[in-house]
């Protein structure tokens, strides 16, 4: 047949990482043809603790991979973990802030954009959720944006509503990109949010 395997990441469980249930796979998008594809992983897990006392937290973060046209790894920065390092201010994983990110529930790459991706994650901030870009180009891995920590997101987008449970992008409005991302549960009968 024509189906193959592809392997993503063989790497083993370890003490700071969690590879089982990680539901690779969750979304998939290609770029455009002969473009790039994303996998994501949105329960992909890294975990803490010391070998005599075990684990002792562990942080759903999420995370995609960004392949060639030929489905084999990019030469660097393949590996997209947008939320690892966003601590609370105690220095820790929480519910509260990016803990429970699941980072790449949906993925998007920007229209006309050639390098710019986009990741939705549900988890962030009790679950008000949270869109991120990136810059596939860039050698250096720091976010274009994180919206969860814009003001107008913040008073409009509320705990539990779940925004990045899906993102788009398109040009909506003229001559810019805009991100659009789903948010089921705000006010209790979902929302979509546009970003300019």
């Amino acid at each position: 047949s024509d189906c193959i395997s592809v392997v993503v990441d063989d790497a083993a469980n370890s003490l700071q990482v969690n590879n089982s249930n990680q539901w690779l796979g969750v979304s998939v998008q290609p770029q455009k043809p002969g473009g790039k594809v994303a996998v994501c992983a949105h329960r992909f897990t890294i975990r803490g603790g010391g070998e005599t006392r075990g684990i002792i937290w562990e942080a759903e973060l999420g995370r995609c991979y960004v392949l060639k046209n030929t489905l084999a790894p990019i030469d660097f920065q393949s590996q997209q973990i947008p939320c690892i390092g966003k601590l609370d201010p105690s220095g820790s994983y929480s519910q509260a802030f990016y803990g429970y990110a699941q980072a790449g529930t949906s993925v998007a790459f920007a229209d006309d954009l050639d390098e710019d991706i986009v990741f939705g994650m549900p988890g962030p901030l009790h679950w008000a959720g949270a869109v991120y870009s990136n810059e596939l180009d860039s050698r250096s891995f720091f976010p274009v944006e994180l919206w969860s920590e814009d003001d107008d997101v913040k008073s409009n987008v509320h705990p539990n509503s779940y925004m990045g449970f899906s993102v788009d992008t398109g040009r909506l409005y003229g001559q810019f990109v805009n991100y659009v991302a789903g948010a089921p549960r705000a006010n209790d009968t979902g929302s979509v949010v546009v970003f300019e």
